[in-house]
């Protein structure tokens, strides 16, 4: 597993309504009072809104420093790499009402068998949340076809990320691992003509305009408007999945 051992995304915010569209709807998935497992908690940022929500937050970080921070809002605390089998050991024989992996499988060599390890941690009946960003948004899109290919800090294109995935690909990651999608959000979505008019010579001053023209006028694609692309999954029965 490849993280930042940075607090690149420590983003606290003073009141529910500054939070990220993300971070809102997953609160709202995830409801009150809840044993909640939270891959890749970094800080705490959505750890402590959870505890506000009456939840039993397990926590679970790579980044020893980050997870010093969230532990004040932490039923359990640890510091492990998701791909050490050794750690899912621990957690046995316990079940969690809810598994948050908000972008966590793309910085896994291996998320197809981390959902396994996942499922084996979430109650029948439990829930699972996914949030994995898009490598198939307007402006990663454009900017393969334009033969760039650059790493960056954060985003889509996030050097710590190892695996890439579409909304084809994601929903077959997740089927793979024994989940149905039973919800999609799209928390963060970009104008495609305005993303493709931004980088072409001479016309890039049309962007800002293109921008202000309303969603409903175009409809293309989550897979082409989404950068991010979260998921609320549910555990398929044996027998389904034998079908």
């Amino acid at each position: 597993m490849i993280v930042s051992q940075g607090l690149t995304y420590d983003r606290p915010q003073s009141s529910r309504e500054a939070l990220h569209p993300e971070h809102k709807k997953v609160l709202d998935w995830v409801g009150s009072g809840k044993r909640v497992l939270e891959l890749g908690c970094h800080t705490g940022n959505l750890s402590r809104w959870l505890q506000a929500q009456g939840c039993e937050v397990t926590g679970v970080e790579l980044n020893g420093v980050a997870l010093d921070h969230a532990r004040q809002y932490l039923a359990e605390a640890y510091n492990a790499d998701l791909e050490d089998t050794s750690f899912w050991g621990s957690l046995l024989p316990r079940q969690f009402d809810v598994v948050l992996a908000l972008h966590v499988l793309e910085h896994l060599t291996d998320p197809w068998s981390a959902l396994k390890r996942i499922s084996a941690a979430l109650a029948p009946d439990g829930t699972l949340i996914v949030g994995l960003p898009n490598i198939c948004s307007a402006t990663a899109r454009f900017d393969i076809f334009r033969g760039r290919f650059k790493y960056e800090s954060t985003g889509v294109m996030d050097r710590t990320h190892v695996r890439f995935f579409d909304q084809t690909s994601a929903r077959e990651l997740l089927q793979s691992g024994g989940f149905e999608v039973c919800e999609y959000f799209g928390p963060e979505k970009e104008k495609p003509i305005a993303v493709f008019v931004s980088k072409l010579p001479l016309l890039w001053r049309l962007a800002p305009l293109i921008r202000r023209i309303p969603d409903a006028v175009f409809r293309f694609s989550p897979n082409l408007t989404d950068t991010v692309m979260d998921f609320r999954c549910k555990k398929v029965a044996s027998a389904e999945r034998a079908e």
